[in-house]
């Protein structure tokens, strides 16, 4: 992990050099769609340490009332039957 963004992109800008000097096609390519799609949160995750284990978890719930009420036509109540099983938690849903 790292403590400052300028650390955190030195260190990705060294493991693609390393990665794109290999010369394994494979590996290669691999670099180049990490730096187009997925640099920034890579970056991001060596920053804050934040797992997704939480947001796993909202969703599992949240999907578990959808099945359980065999899907919402109204949107309204779905919305307000989701903050009722996350209180004072989610107020921006």
């Amino acid at each position: 992990f790292c403590d400052t963004v300028e650390d955190a992109s030195l260190r990705w800008n060294e493991w693609r050099d390393m990665a794109l000097s290999s010369e394994v096609p494979e590996i290669v390519k691999f670099a180049e769609v990490q730096e187009r799609k997925y640099k920034d949160g890579i970056i991001n995750s060596s920053l804050y340490r934040v797992g997704t284990s939480i947001v796993e978890g909202i969703n599992n719930k949240i999907k578990v009332i959808k099945r359980k009420a065999y899907g919402f036509r109204d949107f309204e109540y779905f919305k307000l039957l989701i903050m009722w099983n996350f209180p004072g938690k989610y107020n921006g849903v």
